[in-house]
């Protein structure tokens, strides 16, 4: 803007630099009606919240559903299994709903990733 602020909302994260000019109301291009700054400004991407945050159980050779949801960044999440594994039978759709038949008991530990 012509005041100097910079304003608005966000829709990518990332360092982003741009120069700034400021001239003087005289509008003359002596060595002091006009200075230049390289300025950078940093994004920060909005935290991705998971819900819920523990499953219930699941019994081997049971039919099994869950969907989890996730807030907190930009609406068209896409879910995925990033550490560990899925017990045998059961899959995570790219939607968030992990589904299936459970072939084998145990404890399972994995974790789920929402990208926005």
């Amino acid at each position: 803007a012509s005041n100097g602020s910079l304003a608005g909302t966000p829709t990518a994260g990332g360092t982003f630099t741009f120069t700034v000019t400021a001239t003087d109301s005289s509008g003359g291009t002596g060595p002091f009606s006009a200075s230049s700054a390289a300025l950078a400004l940093t994004v920060n991407a909005p935290t991705i919240l998971i819900a819920p945050s523990s499953l219930p159980n699941a019994t081997v050779a049971a039919a099994y559903s869950q969907t989890v949801a996730a807030s907190g960044g930009t609406v068209g999440y896409s879910y995925a299994v990033t550490a560990g594994s899925l017990p045998p039978g059961l899959s995570l759709s790219s939607g968030g709903v992990l589904s299936g038949t459970p072939t084998a008991g145990g404890t399972y530990n994995f974790t789920l990733a929402a990208t926005d």
